[in-house]
C-alpha cells in the first residue's frame, strides 16, 4: 500500500495535466479511496484466512483476481487500481468528470466493504 501511496502523491504532482486544476479536494477524494479500499483488503486478507467450514469464510468475488488470490496478488491489484483511478482522475476534466469519476469509485468501493461487514462483521487483518 506504500507504493499506492506514492503513486497517487506522484499522479497529483504530475504534469499529465495542468498542475493547477488539481485541487485539495481532488487528492482528498482519493486518499478516501484508498483508504476504503485498505479496509476492504484488510477484510478480504482476513476472510480468506479463514477455516473454510466455520462460520466466517468467503470467496473473493473481484473475478480478476480469482476466489483466493495470494496475498501479493491482492496488494499488487488492490494497489494498481487505486493508481489507476488517481491517473484517470488526473486525466479527466475538474469541475464535473473527475469528481463523479471519484465519487463513483468511493461509492463502489463503500459497497463493497459493506457487503464484506454484513457477511462476517468489521474483521480485518493486515499481514504482508
Amino acid at each position: 500500500m506504500f507504493t499506492t501511496i506514492l503513486l497517487v502523491a506522484i499522479v497529483a504532482n504530475s504534469g499529465v495535466n495542468n498542475l493547477k486544476d488539481w485541487t485539495v479536494a481532488n487528492t482528498s477524494m482519493e486518499l478516501a479511496l484508498l483508504t476504503i479500499s485498505l479496509v476492504d483488503v484488510m477484510q478480504t486478507r482476513y476472510f480468506l484466512n479463514c477455516d473454510p467450514y466455520g462460520p466466517i469464510h468467503g470467496d473473493e468475488a473481484n473475478p480478476l483476481l480469482g476466489k483466493h488470490p495470494s496475498a501479493l496478488k491482492l496488494y499488487v491489484g488492490a494497489s494498481a487500481a487505486v493508481a489507476l483511478h488517481a491517473i484517470i482522475a488526473k486525466l479527466l476534466p475538474n469541475e464535473g468528470p473527475r469528481e463523479i469519476w471519484q465519487a463513483i469509485g468511493i461509492t463502489v468501493e463503500t459497497i463493497v466493504v459493506t457487503h464484506n461487514y454484513k457477511g462476517m462483521g468489521f474483521r480485518m487483518k493486515l499481514r504482508f
